[in-house]
């Protein structure tokens, strides 16, 4: 009988390539090698962790599904015990996307010979696909899953050939040219633009229109929406404690909308204003961070609207 994958393991293991070597690194209880050699998907597999109490369950259960033969365990702070040449795919799921790119600069020299990379970072998601693309990796396919409450980025990222250029790689199919086909005079108009669109959503998700990024970012916009409205309610609070916020659409201008009183009456005066043009330190913070707000509006909105339309229907995604 073959082990039970979660939804999320299930997306990891349908991204590795049939016949790969793999490498699974931070592997806890080696489910994913464990199925997909149980499977005959790939022929071999090299367990890792960091740690000796996950490393052991591992082995507790290559040894209960009689695949001593086929996945090996080691003990390794990322990939310092894999040797070049050993593994086709590195395996690394279920860390911060911060760790994830320490433990890719840190194996350079042995991610030479590999050929793919699948990668699930918790945090950093687009730092982490800033980091492939400047490392010289190209996003070759991505899913996404929802399971518990939870969303998961899921990335195969390939190595481009030494001095070729991303952009002579790109098709008519290619994510930075669907975006700018697709754009119609938004954000997405400059190579700039298409990039931290694609750094922080997916390039291939954006592609695909995939309906959890969709349910993500609509998720997102809410809880934007929600700070949006605190931050402008605490800079129009006066002197005297009366609580002024304003009414206004997202993407507004405030200045148009006007403001009222807790008590309904409006009357479109600022803080900064009655105070002769001095903002205080406070006053600062909110500003600063409502221009945060302000931007990633702007960046989900550009999403959302990219992502309307039927879906892209493909092996791998799950709704």
């Amino acid at each position: 009988m073959a082990v039970k994958l979660s939804a999320r393991m299930s997306a990891l293991a349908a991204l590795v390539t049939p016949g790969v070597r793999l490498a699974d690194v931070g592997t806890d209880h080696g489910y994913i090698p464990v199925f997909l050699c149980q499977t005959g998907v790939i022929p071999s597999a090299i367990a890792m962790d960091i740690n000796c109490g996950p490393l052991q369950r591992a082995e507790a259960h290559v040894a209960e599904f009689g695949l001593g033969d086929r996945i090996e365990t080691r003990l390794s702070d990322g990939l310092e015990k894999l040797l070049p040449g050993e593994a086709d795919c590195v395996l690394i799921a279920g860390m911060g996307g911060g760790l994830i790119q320490r433990i890719l600069s840190e194996g350079e020299t042995v991610l030479q010979s590999v050929g793919e990379l699948i990668l699930q970072p918790q945090s950093e998601i687009p730092q982490t696909r800033r980091f492939l693309r400047e490392h010289g990796y190209q996003i070759a396919e991505e899913d996404m899953v929802e399971e518990d409450g939870k969303f998961y980025f899921l990335m195969k990222a390939h190595k481009q050939d030494r001095g070729e250029d991303a952009s002579e790689k790109e098709t008519a199919e290619s994510p930075e040219q669907f975006c700018a086909a697709d754009s119609g005079g938004n954000m997405a108009d400059t190579d700039a633009d298409r990039r931290r669109l694609e750094d922080e959503f997916g390039p291939v998700l954006l592609r695909k229109k995939h309906p959890v990024l969709l349910r993500w970012v609509r998720r997102e916009m809410r809880i934007v929406l929600m700070i949006r409205r605190k931050l402008w309610g605490a800079m129009y609070e006066t002197e005297e404690g009366d609580l002024r916020f304003a009414v206004h659409e997202p993407g507004a201008d405030p200045e148009e909308a006007g403001c009222q009183t807790a008590s309904g009456a409006g009357n479109g005066t600022d803080t900064e204003e009655s105070s002769s043009g001095r903002m205080d330190k406070k006053q600062e913070r909110l500003f600063e961070r409502l221009a945060q707000a302000e931007e990633r509006w702007r960046l989900l909105a550009e999403a959302d609207r990219l992502l309307q339309g039927a879906p892209e229907k493909t092996g791998n995604q799950r709704s």
